[in-house]
């Protein structure tokens, strides 16, 4: 996320597309009516210079705030796991904030350039989408390997898994690592 909106990328499987974005603009900002609305004092000529970057973050947090239904929504819609928030602290801050419950909230101090490609803002996060992978994958092994010494519904070891299968009682089964989806929200 940046100065012009929110960028939304959609990264699973080594790939990369990209959503529609939601733009901030400045000349609009703070309309919620279908036309839009300007406002006239937020030039530079109206208010006091000092005031005026003031009123443009106020705006930009408002702008945020608002985007959390949106970008919430297309988490849910693509089943993204994971939500990784690129941009200033500040910006990504706000806007994990509002976000409701959902996917674990990731954020990543950096400023991408706009003019990146999908594929190119892919592989500028992609040892932080690494990183979340690996934790969840150990998680998971951890979760696996305490329901198996606890008596409860795991099993650790050839001989015991393969005897569960034969019974037809393998719910999930956690092997060595393999290509996973990926879900992430960058800019």
């Amino acid at each position: 996320m940046g100065r012009d909106g929110v960028r939304l990328f959609d990264c699973r499987y080594g790939l990369a597309e990209e959503l529609e974005p939601v733009t901030f603009d400045l000349a609009t900002a703070g309309s919620s009516g279908e036309e839009p609305a300007t406002l006239p004092g937020l030039s530079r000529r109206d208010i006091h210079p000092a005031r005026f970057d003031q009123r443009v973050e106020e705006h930009l947090t408002k702008f945020l705030r608002e985007s959390a239904p949106h970008v919430a929504g297309q988490a849910q819609r693509l089943g993204w796991e994971t939500l990784l928030l690129v941009g200033d602290p500040r910006d990504t801050s706000v806007l994990g904030e509002a976000l409701p419950v959902g996917p674990e909230i990731v954020q990543m101090d950096a400023v991408l350039d706009p003019a990146l490609s999908p594929s190119e803002a892919l592989e500028f996060v992609r040892p932080a989408l690494d990183e979340v992978r690996a934790r969840h994958d150990a998680a998971l092994a951890v979760r696996a390997r305490d329901l198996a010494l606890s008596g409860g519904n795991g099993a650790v070891g050839l001989d015991d898994i393969l005897s569960l299968l034969r019974q037809g009682r393998d719910a999930a089964l956690v092997s060595p690592p393999m290509p996973t989806p990926v879900r992430a929200s960058c800019r």
